[in-house]
């Protein structure tokens, strides 16, 4: 049933359904842009100094998303609840 959904989404359909996919993520990239612009003003950083700090974090949330993903692994496909 799902790749009969799917057939059928061709053109401009499947394009816009694609935008509408991005905009979530773009909304995010302008939420952590600004997130930082308020660090860098609240802290008096440079922007490099903010721009390590960026990645540093990022590094981080890697790592913590990576133990995560080890301690609770997804479920296996087929199973359902309820």
């Amino acid at each position: 049933m799902q790749q009969e959904l799917f057939g059928e989404l061709k053109g401009l359909n499947a394009t816009i359904l694609y935008i509408i996919g991005l905009l979530p993520g773009l909304g995010i990239a302008i939420w952590i842009i600004t997130v930082w612009g308020a660090y860098r003003d609240l802290n008096n950083a440079s922007r490099g100094r903010s721009f390590v700090a960026f990645i540093v974090s990022y590094v981080l949330f890697l790592l913590i998303s990576v133990m995560f993903m080890g301690m609770f692994p997804p479920a296996p496909s087929g199973t359902s609840y309820g």
